[in-house]
């Protein structure tokens, strides 16, 4: 059976939140990643070395919210952090994924960059 977009995407936030490697699959091979529609990187080597480095400060993660048009689904995440140093924080975000034929072929984040670098660096 394939999944639907709104599966698809929350079976990747579940596997991220167990911290298993299971979301990976659901990658495209030339998946892109955007902060703010301004692309960083395509490919998923390099889409899963960011990713997992990122996971390394959640401390837990919920979706707040799920819009599902299309291909595109749009989640508001609620992600608990712990620095390197201990200091522990909450931001959410807005996430934004497309997917192409059972595969995110595109991920778009927004989130305060300035108030999560400044928490990292505590």
């Amino acid at each position: 059976m394939n999944e639907t977009v709104k599966e698809i995407v929350e079976n990747l936030y579940r596997s991220a939140a167990q911290k298993d490697d299971k979301w990976q699959e659901y990658l495209a091979d030339n998946v892109s990643f955007s902060v703010a529609a301004k692309e960083k990187f395509t490919g998923k080597e390099m889409f899963i070395k960011a990713y997992t480095a990122f996971l390394q400060s959640v401390e837990k993660l919920e979706i707040r919210q799920l819009f599902i048009d299309n291909d595109t689904a749009c989640a508001i995440i609620s992600y608990d952090y712990k620095s390197s140093k201990g200091v522990a924080f909450r931001q959410d975000d807005a996430e934004v994924w497309k997917v192409v034929d059972g595969k995110i072929a595109s991920f778009t984040l927004y989130y305060d960059e300035t108030e999560y670098r400044a928490l990292m660096a505590e």
